[in-house]
């Protein structure tokens, strides 16, 4: 998109907004006439209109796009940040590497857990029903 194109672009685009951002009351348009006027006053010279203050915002931009030339950046620090970022995502694997398995454990440890607990269990009431077929001592 060339400069000529896109200024108009933006002209057009600021003429829509003036539209739709300018109210129609008749209080504001005194406030502002009576806000630029001592603006006027104060200053010694009107305060730039809108459209002007875009027109030097896009001077400043062909100024900043011609005098900022982009650089690439060293191929050592190319490497360098590659290296850092290949480390990075190997210690993220690492730890999800162990917590996936002190996920496992700790499943593992809780049902091992709950399968001595029901064998406990299971036993307890086998010698409990082994202790009631006994004879007793004293009887016979």
């Amino acid at each position: 998109m060339s400069d000529e194109s896109m200024e108009e672009a933006v002209e057009e685009a600021a003429r829509l907004l003036r539209l739709r951002a300018e109210p129609n009351a008749d209080f504001v348009q005194t406030l502002e006439q009576s806000i630029q006027r001592a603006a006027y006053q104060h200053i010694g010279r009107p305060r730039p209109s809108f459209d002007r203050m875009v027109i030097e915002l896009r001077k400043l931009v062909r100024l900043l796009c011609r005098t900022l030339v982009p650089i690439q950046p060293r191929s050592a620090f190319v490497s360098a940040l590659q290296r850092d970022l290949e480390e990075t995502a190997h210690e993220l694997l690492v730890r999800q590497e162990r917590v996936w398995w002190l996920i496992l454990g700790g499943v593992l440890g809780t049902v091992l857990s709950l399968l001595g607990l029901l064998a406990a269990l299971l036993l307890r009431r086998r010698n409990g029903r082994m202790d009631a077929k006994k004879p007793l001592l004293g009887a016979g």
